[in-house]
């Protein structure tokens, strides 16, 4: 039986490989770290992509060349689309949790693609407004007293009233808070004063924001409650001049006749605790804005991408001085 000779096997350094089969061969080679890791919640998807990223880390500091391809924007790419087939999380979770300079330049490319800083300039805007209502309030002897203000500007919080688009002004005695793309953000703490005073500012809220009705979440299922809503105009008073309003003055509207008031610019009030009336915002200040759309559940962004991308942001616009003044403060407050 003659023998065959063997082709000659050619070596190929990792360099010049082709950066999808070097995606792909990097995942092999991790997964065999992993693979007697069983997922079985996502609490364990960091830990396991944290040793993936060591083999990404260690091997990118083999040579120069290694390390360009391992940050380059298209190996970036690939891997974090391996990784989020593999553990069904976004593309930007795994950037956040890979934490390499490339994935780093993947997150800026992606905030920039999601408008992601408009919707941060916005919400520093809604602040900014706020402070200003309240201060005009005072200024036009509109009394009432309140706890935990805006003077500190909270990140928003992510597991409440997320928006896929838009801003929504959420309302109970007063304007509370707002629902954005990142979350709720907080306006106020507790307030208390006179029902008079609560109406000229919301109604000033309503004006500055252009904003008109969409709906009433009840906090009861009870037929009665849900029928003591009160329909109040929005005067034609210059953006400067609080109105002088009455919760008597408004017409009783049931809540299957406020459907016919939605898109409308008006004050709906219910005067039951735990009611929370939503109105879109269509502009702040010189900043039009697009009609506010909910997601589904599942829809949602994950909690960790908000808050990297929020950090990211605040460090753009603030600095890492201030913005480690403010985490001190919050530390030692």
């Amino acid at each position: 039986m003659s023998s065959v000779p063997c082709q000659r096997i050619q070596c190929v350094s990792l360099e010049t490989m082709p950066i999808g089969i070097f995606a792909h061969i990097l995942m092999s080679s991790s997964n065999e770290m992993t693979e007697s890791q069983e997922v079985v919640n996502v609490a364990t998807i960091p830990i396991m992509i944290r040793m993936i990223t060591r083999n990404v880390r260690n091997l990118s500091l083999v040579c120069r060349q290694i390390h360009q391809l391992t940050n380059c924007q298209k190996f970036i790419q690939i891997f974090l689309q391996v990784l989020t087939n593999k553990y069904h999380k976004s593309q930007a979770y795994m950037a956040i949790t890979l934490d390499t300079p490339g994935a780093r330049q993947w997150l800026w490319n992606y905030i920039n693609m999601k408008g992601y800083e408009e919707v941060y300039d916005t919400i520093q805007e809604i602040y900014a407004l706020s402070t200003a209502i309240l201060e005009e309030a005072n200024e036009n002897g509109i009394k009432f007293n309140i706890r935990d203000g805006i003077k500190d500007r909270p990140p928003p919080n992510p597991s409440y009233y997320q928006t896929q688009t838009g801003f929504s002004l959420l309302v109970g005695s007063f304007p509370s808070g707002v629902a954005t793309p990142f979350g709720e953000i907080k306006l106020f703490g507790h307030i208390s004063g006179m029902t008079k005073n609560f109406l000229s500012v919301t109604e000033m809220f309503i004006r500055r924001m252009n904003a008109t009705f969409t709906n009433i979440i009840y906090s009861s299922l009870n037929a009665s409650e849900r029928n003591k809503n009160r329909l109040i105009p929005i005067s034609n008073h210059k953006d400067d001049v609080f109105s002088q309003i009455s919760f008597l003055s408004g017409k009783q509207i049931s809540e299957s006749e406020l459907r016919s008031q939605k898109d409308k610019q008006v004050l709906v009030v219910n005067p039951d605790y735990g009611n929370c009336t939503i109105y879109s915002i269509q502009r702040v200040g010189k900043r039009i804005l697009s009609p506010e759309t909910w997601p589904l559940p599942n829809q949602e962004r994950e909690h960790e991408v908000i808050t990297a991308v929020w950090e990211m942001l605040e460090r753009k616009r603030l600095g890492e001085k201030q913005v480690a003044k403010r985490k001190a403060e919050k530390i030692f407050s």
